[in-house]
């Protein structure tokens, strides 16, 4: 279920996409890291063996491996409004835009929420930091 932005909107700007996953991942993810096991074969002194081994994902890997593009905003944000209005003045404040009371109800899912801002951020836009999806 990887989020795959390039390839389902080709249009996005690279920027946009990246951000809004990034703030979604650090502060709607917790503050664990998440392990997963693998099955891959580790080297042990050049011997080859099928072990178990754990790697630790990042909050934003973890949340391209738990949500696509079709999901529900309520549901990656929870039920609680107050976290939805919070995430939207985050989004207002790292965009430098003003987002619509009307608008707001317009987008439900994260890709109408990342097509929505596509729009509006203005083109000079950089972000601070970014941080590979993968």
């Amino acid at each position: 279920m990887a989020i795959d932005l390039a390839k389902e909107m080709p249009d996005l700007r690279a920027e946009v996409g990246r951000k809004v996953l990034e703030i979604l991942a650090e502060n709607y993810m917790g503050d664990t890291p998440v392990t997963y096991m693998s099955d891959k074969p580790v080297t042990d002194l050049g011997i080859k063996k099928a072990t178990k081994q754990s790697k630790q994902l990042s909050p934003l890997q973890e949340f391209n491996r738990r949500y696509s593009l079709t999901d529900r905003l309520d549901t990656i944000l929870g039920s609680d409004s107050l976290e939805g209005i919070e995430f939207i003045y985050r989004m207002e404040d790292e965009f430098g835009i003003e987002i619509e009371d009307d608008d707001i109800g317009k987008v439900s899912t994260l890709k109408e929420l990342l097509a929505y801002l596509n729009g509006v951020v203005p083109p000079h836009y950089r972000p601070n930091s970014t941080t590979p999806l993968n």
